[in-house]
């Protein structure tokens, strides 16, 4: 066919090819199976391990991955993480746990645990570790030792875990000087809490027994006043009255103590200069304080100006100098500066007594001795001393603590035994001015016109009769309100002056006036008080139309007030 060109396709179906050379494949089946049956097992062996590399692959990587997340948790743990072996050898510590002893990880690891504990815990402590690494957690609080002076408090728990087949804790420390110091801060306000309510209720107690005080008082005084002016030639009597009245005055300073403690006292308050009312009376400053003492005086940039009362401002200052300087019995320096501060809600945080503002701040500083921390928390209580009998009365700081909080202000103490003392005084600023001084007016005592007093104690009422009727008044005596408007309606003639207590049985002096002002629209009005938390003071703080005086008030002193009211 190959001769002839005849194609093999062209041949009839049941013909028969006679002589047809022999392939290759049919001369080499076998050995073409068996090649091709051992390239596929190799194919499929290649796939295998192809897919066996792929796996451990992923595996490497997920494992990798892992050691990388267990690593960063590790490292950047708040806590402290040490990895020890049940008898205390340190295999890994983390970043933290590095800083918190301030070595490398090559200088601890290896180390045992017990090195950096507090070595009186020690033995206890590896006990409760041993524990751990076979039956569970243990959790204990104890102290780490960077060195013999920097210690660290901590809270651990102990956790097993097996790492690399061996039996190993986890031991977890937690840093409690944070918390330690927020407890110790909490601890600390509440107590401040505690004592200011409790000195709220001692000047609330204090302030009735003032009020009762300065009624006997105003008649030993004034009936003493009044004896005085009889015992013309007899010097021997006049002397014996003036110790009496002497006496009195030092009651009545005593009971004024109370009522500024108590918070009870009338402000007249205006805008002041503390530089201004530091340096006027800077004499006297320097006069109460030893030649051993040296007095340093500074104000620290612009001081804005305080609403206060003058007398009550240079009360604080002296009595808080008079402390510093018993608190230097060998000499020292005595600091009073004055700034401008603004308190932040945060630093009310700190002190839970104080209000968010601006406040200027008199603190008083001194090298003295110093107050043991275990009495601070007293030493504005009245009464409470630490010096020896009869060298103090014990009012001197709770006078300033009264007087600062009447101004809505704040007083802080801090105090290191052996080296001093600093009082520092916060009080509210306000923008007015200063005022300009007005000229002295020139006393008179006597005077005309009809006063209407009315008073519950009659010894007081009887007392003022007494005073004002020698200087030219005429008295319309009533005991209680009711007698007094039952008096006014009796009386046809002018009535000048309602000169009143404040606080009665059947009504206020407040309510009296009312009731009397609408037929005597010319009557002055003069309110006299024992104390003054009433609705005259408004809280303590008295209206420029508003004049009251505050028991025990002299017959003079009487007559002069009223002499200018009346014009």
């Amino acid at each position: 066919m190959q001769r002839f060109g005849l194609p093999v396709d062209r041949l009839p179906s049941d013909a028969i090819l006679l002589n047809r050379p022999v392939t290759f494949f049919e001369e080499h089946r076998k050995i073409v199976f068996a090649t091709a049956g051992l390239i596929a097992l190799l194919a499929l062996g290649i796939a295998v391990l192809l897919l066996n590399i792929i796996r451990r692959r992923f595996a490497e990587y997920a494992l990798a991955d892992s050691e990388y997340k267990f690593r960063t948790l590790f490292e950047t743990a708040a806590d402290m993480i040490f990895l020890i072996a049940p008898t205390g050898e340190i295999g890994q510590a983390n970043a933290r746990a590095c800083a918190a002893l301030n070595l490398r990880h090559a200088d601890i690891e290896g180390r045992n645990i017990r090195e950096f504990l507090d070595p009186a815990q020690a033995d206890a402590i590896m006990a409760k570790v041993e524990i751990s690494a076979g039956s569970g957690q243990a959790a204990f609080e104890t102290t780490l030792m960077r060195s013999a002076e920097v210690q660290t408090p901590i809270d651990v728990v102990c956790s097993p875990f097996s790492f690399e087949g061996r039996k190993t804790v986890i031991f977890t420390a937690r840093d409690l000087s944070e918390r330690q110091k927020a407890e110790a801060a909490a601890k600390k306000l509440q107590e401040d809490l505690s004592q200011s309510q409790k000195l709220e209720s001692i000047g609330f107690l204090a302030g009735g027994i003032a009020h009762d005080f300065n009624n006997i008082l105003m008649s030993i005084i004034g009936y003493a006043e009044l004896s005085s002016t009889l015992a013309k030639g007899d010097s021997r009597l006049k002397e014996y009255l003036k110790n009496i009245k002497s006496a009195a005055a030092k009651a009545a300073r005593l009971t004024s103590q109370l009522l500024a403690f108590s918070r009870k006292q009338a402000l007249h308050v205006k805008p002041l200069a503390l530089r201004i009312v530091i340096r006027e009376i800077q004499p006297i400053l320097k006069s109460i304080l030893r030649e051993d003492i040296e007095l340093v005086i500074r104000e620290e940039g612009p001081v804005k100006n305080v609403l206060a009362d003058r007398t009550q401002i240079e009360q604080i200052i002296m009595n808080l100098v008079v402390n510093a300087r018993d608190a230097m019995p060998d000499g020292g320096r005595l600091t009073i500066e004055t700034r401008s501060v603004v308190v932040t809600p945060e630093m009310v945080q700190t002190h839970r007594l104080l209000r968010s503002g601006e406040f200027v701040t008199l603190t008083v500083t001194d090298t003295g001795v110093g107050i043991p921390e275990n009495i601070q928390s007293k030493i504005f209580e009245p009464f409470f001393t630490t010096k020896q009998p009869g060298k103090g009365t014990g009012l001197g700081l709770s006078t300033v603590y009264g007087i600062v909080k009447q101004h809505g202000g704040h007083v802080d103490l801090t105090s290191e035994t052996g080296k001093g003392s600093s009082f520092i005084v916060f009080l509210p600023t306000t923008m007015e001015d200063t005022p300009h001084p007005t000229a002295p007016l020139q006393k008179e005592f006597r005077g005309k016109g009809t006063i209407l007093v009315v008073d519950d104690d009659q010894t007081i009422g009887k007392l003022l009769s007494d005073a004002l009727q020698p200087l030219g008044y005429s008295i319309l005596l009533a005991p209680g309100p009711r007698e007094a408007v039952e008096l006014s309606d009796q009386h046809q003639d002018r009535i000048d002056v309602l000169l009143t207590d404040v606080i009665m049985p059947e009504m206020n002096g407040r309510k009296l006036a009312e009731i009397l002002a609408p037929t005597r629209p010319g009557m002055k009005i003069v309110y006299m008080s024992g104390y003054t938390d009433d609705i005259i003071a408004r809280h303590g703080i008295i209206d420029d139309n508003v004049m009251l005086l505050h028991k025990p008030v002299s017959p003079m002193e009487l007559a002069e007030k009223l002499r200018a009211i009346m014009g």
